[in-house]
């Protein structure tokens, strides 16, 4: 594959090497300080203009030997969960080219669906797993497919509250004001009223952290309103 010439503006590829069998891969990384945002959603999925999906790319598939992993985490393979890997990671069908093209929205949803598995199969963290499922549901919502959007929210939400009771924060780049942030909005978009107001409540309540995260707090308090007002309409279509 000619590298120069599948680079773009906003593109640009380079070699990585799969912590699993140690090859090395082609992959399509986003020069993300050219990218125009259009706007944010509230959970934290973006639109790019100029038609840019760099969602599609958060999953890292080894055309060697099938090991699949978010782009956060990929390199970064634990040896209880490359144990457990071994042997397992077959069952997709791919090109070298598969970091490189992401045009084709089925193989998108298969390289999605094979993280996931393998993430279970490893017995990732609940967060990872969390993260996996979300930006399955950005992908679906990108794709204008609804059912499955709700679908992978619902798993994104399950796999983020395990994560804030089994692991500890902050989670990454993520904070407890994060967390309990995305909870509360998680269950706002699945139309969990009770369980989002118990989060947003716990969130406003952490007097410090909003402080010292100023931009989350302020969607902390919108979607909170947000959340009342969705529960309020969602009680005088139900009564």
């Amino acid at each position: 594959m000619d590298k120069q010439a599948k680079e773009t503006k906003y593109t640009y590829l380079t070699t990585i090497a799969c912590p699993l069998c140690e090859n090395e891969l082609l992959v399509k990384r986003f020069r993300q300080v050219r990218m125009r945002v259009l706007r944010r959603d509230p959970d934290h999925h973006v639109w790019y203009a100029n038609d840019l999906h760099p969602v599609r790319y958060f999953v890292t598939v080894c055309c060697w030997c099938g090991y699949a992993a978010g782009n956060n985490r990929f390199s970064d393979l634990p040896a209880a969960e490359k144990a457990r890997l071994k042997g397992r990671t077959g069952g997709l069908q791919v090109t070298e080219a598969v970091n490189v093209e992401r045009d084709d929205p089925e193989l998108v949803a298969q390289c999605f669906g094979h993280a996931i598995r393998l993430g279970l199969i490893a017995k990732v963290p609940a967060s990872v797993l969390g993260s996996l499922y979300l930006r399955t549901a950005w992908f679906c919502r990108e794709e204008g497919d609804q059912a499955q959007e709700l679908d992978f929210l619902r798993l994104a939400y399950q796999s983020y509250e395990r994560a804030y009771q089994e692991e500890d924060l902050p989670i990454g780049p993520m904070t407890r004001l994060g967390l309990i942030y995305l909870l509360g909005e998680l269950a706002r978009q699945i139309r969990e009223f009770e369980k989002s107001s118990r989060w947003f409540n716990m969130a406003v309540r952490l007097k410090e952290d909003l402080i010292a995260e100023p931009a989350l707090a302020k969607l902390v308090h919108e979607q909170y309103q947000q959340m009342r007002d969705d529960y309020k309409k969602y009680q005088e279509e139900n009564h």
